[in-house]
């Protein structure tokens, strides 16, 4: 039985089982035990091993759909995110500037829609409309990308005094990358989780520079998804 991931679904391995990522409910769930045993077989390669009895225990559970005889069997990943994308570096802002009451204001204004959004459930309409209109460049980080990164940053501080940054990694994170898309850098927001104990984290990246967080803290995280 050729299978592949049903649409709409994200997954990656953690420690002890695979995590998955829901990006139309935008919910987070994990499978049975022995459900997660047989997706993970299926995820690295050892499709050889499984049943068709096992391998239709994953369509009926909603993570898989079968494909037709004549259609090719797509390469199968640990998870849907590249390690070519896991991140490697943090970015070295400049610690002499300060952010300007402008530059303030539209972070404000900015996470405030984020929120709505957050709130509102339309998650997806910022991942669909940010996929569909934006790719991550290879290109180095120019000087004059890196002075409005460190601008942004700083700005991001000063709001924290505001909004507070508590639980707040997805807005703080859509909102930065909707600023720095706006002014032409191409970035990444990419979404983690950590098995043991459940856990989820949002962050920036350009290329595998961490952009408004730590690496020391994402690494943390498995990337799930790349908006």
């Amino acid at each position: 039985m050729n299978l592949a991931l049903r649409d709409h679904l994200a997954f990656c391995i953690g420690e002890e089982r695979a995590v998955f990522l829901d990006t139309e409910k935008w919910r987070y769930f994990a499978l049975s035990e022995k459900l997660d045993e047989i997706f993970r077989q299926w995820a690295t390669g050892a499709v050889e091993a499984l049943s068709i009895s096992e391998t239709d225990l994953l369509v009926r559970a909603g993570v898989m759909v079968q494909l037709d005889s004549g259609c090719h069997q797509p390469e199968r990943l640990h998870g849907t995110v590249s390690s070519v994308l896991y991140p490697q570096e943090d970015f070295q802002q400049d610690s002499h500037r300060s952010a300007s009451k402008i530059a303030v204001v539209r972070v404000a204004i900015q996470q405030a829609w984020c929120w709505w959004l957050v709130r509102r459930h339309k998650i997806s309409n910022f991942h669909l409309a940010q996929r569909s209109n934006h790719e991550c460049r290879t290109d180095l980080l120019s000087d004059r990308n890196a002075e409005i990164l460190s601008d942004l940053v700083l700005a991001f501080d000063r709001t924290d005094s505001l909004f507070g940054n508590h639980d707040r990694c997805l807005v703080r994170s859509m909102a930065f990358t909707a600023l720095c898309r706006q002014r032409g850098i191409e970035v990444m927001l990419i979404l983690g989780v950590r098995d043991l104990p459940f856990a989820a984290h949002a962050w920036v990246q350009h290329r595998r520079l961490v952009v408004n967080d730590t690496l020391e803290r994402v690494r943390l995280f498995t990337p799930i998804l790349v908006m």
